[in-house]
């Protein structure tokens, strides 16, 4: 680590170590929206979507994209309804390295009785595709450089999903970023601050894409899967979509996915730091124009289809209850 004595010596002005600027789109479907871009001598570079849910949109090491963009793009929130087009409108804007899901639902859109809500106006509850977390816009609290300690990057922000006579979620999130380090840290607080206990779910739909997800691609952490197989396959034209839902008692801590050394020996390592991350979800999207998987850590099972009828919620969080989730991205093993 270089300390801001020594850092003052090698450059007359901080930001040849570290910065990050708030900007906004002008122009397409991200027209309005808020983003923070920073970049670090550590190699990292990186787009926050303020607008959308406080995501990390991008993610780049030595020039190289760890995530994925579907052609979409980054759209603004208002943009897309959560709950358009039977609770499926997420995929009409659905892009980015990370994507929060949650944060009373995640998985198919379903609907259930509401009767835990306790309105007599409310008798019915709708949980669209992956939840409305990822379209909450967050209120800023703090982002720069901080270079007391550990000279850092950081950025701290307020999100709350709330209807009122239903759920009620508070979120401070806070992404950590060393300057001398290839590394992210993110962290979730959260807490229910509605008046009766609601359903609770929330996963981080980890989206990584060529060139780290590559012919020759490992993943270690996972159980081996013949229809995921690892090193990677060429992509094939017969492959489908696939995902499953993993116990927690089959997963490593760490998950890390790995370039074959000869294309250039790329590494994400994703640790799970948190008791509440009881399952993972693996998608695979292996064929040609897609080549991407995801790697999501999840706080409850994956509900079922809508065909199964309505939905009961089995996860929940009681008034003043909070629970804080944290995930590290890792690029320090490789290239």
């Amino acid at each position: 680590m270089t300390d801001l004595r020594t850092m003052r010596r090698l450059a007359n002005d901080l930001a040849q170590f570290a910065d990050i600027d708030l900007v906004s789109g002008e122009d397409g479907p991200a027209r309005g929206a808020r983003f923070l871009i920073g970049r670090t001598i550590a190699g990292l570079h990186f787009r926050i979507a303020v607008d959308r849910g406080l995501d990390i949109a991008d993610l780049d090491y030595r020039g190289q994209p760890l995530g994925w963009h579907s052609p979409t793009g980054l759209t603004a929130p208002g943009l897309h309804g959560t709950d358009g087009e039977g609770g499926l409108s997420f995929l009409r804007g659905f892009s980015g390295f990370l994507v929060t899901c949650g944060w009373d639902h995640y998985g198919p859109a379903r609907e259930g009785p509401a009767d835990h809500h306790r309105y007599a106006l409310r008798e019915r509850q709708d949980y669209p595709l992956h939840g409305r977390a990822h379209a909450v816009p967050a209120r800023l609290l703090s982002y720069g450089v901080e270079t007391e300690g550990e000279p850092v990057i950081r950025i701290r922000g307020r999100l709350r999903q709330f209807s009122l006579f239903a759920e009620g979620y508070d979120v401070i999130r806070t992404i950590t970023i060393p300057v001398f380090e290839p590394k992210v840290t993110l962290e979730d607080q959260v807490t229910h601050i509605g008046r009766n206990r609601s359903p609770h779910r929330v996963l981080y739909h980890v989206n990584l894409a060529y060139p780290l997800v590559d012919d020759g691609t490992t993943i270690d952490g996972v159980p081996a899967d013949p229809h995921m197989p690892t090193p990677m396959p060429p992509l094939s034209d017969d492959e489908v979509e696939r995902f499953k839902c993993i116990p927690r008692s089959e997963w490593a801590d760490t998950i890390t996915v790995g370039q074959a050394a000869e294309k250039g020996g790329l590494s994400l390592a994703i640790t799970m730091d948190s008791p509440h991350f009881t399952h993972l979800v693996q998608w695979w999207n292996r064929f040609p124009g897609a080549n991407m998987i995801g790697i999501e850590p999840a706080s409850a099972m994956m509900p079922g289809l809508a065909s199964e009828g309505d939905f009961h919620p089995d996860a929940w969080m009681e008034p003043g209850e909070s629970r804080t989730y944290r995930l590290v991205f890792d690029m320090g093993g490789g290239a």
